[in-house]
């Protein structure tokens, strides 16, 4: 695969994911309003975020050698917000995922 492809494939996992995060904290069994969200251009793949979360919601993966950080499973997420706090490159950012009622 070229890299436009596992571009476009990387975008089309990510925007799922935030469907289905939407779907399960936007329902009756949210527990916060606020998701991880990695920011690309900062991220250096370093995977601290991916061992300091206890819920493991961040992978680190390597897709046509080149390693790649993201949020692998956002229905985990709890929004604890301490691997944005913790990242060394200030790279993971905390998006809210539904309106506030």
């Amino acid at each position: 695969m070229n890299e436009e492809v596992v571009n476009i494939l990387f975008s089309i996992a990510l925007v799922i994911s935030f469907i289905i995060a939407g779907k399960f904290f936007c329902g009756k069994i949210k527990k916060r309003n606020l998701i991880a969200s990695v920011i690309e251009d900062k991220c250096k793949n370093c995977g601290y975020c991916v061992h300091i979360c206890r819920h493991h919601v961040l992978e680190s993966t390597v897709i046509n050698d080149k390693k790649l950080t993201f949020v692998n499973h956002p229905e985990r997420c709890r929004g604890c917000g301490k691997c944005a706090v913790n990242c060394p490159e200030k790279a993971i950012k905390m998006v809210e995922i539904c309106s506030k009622n």
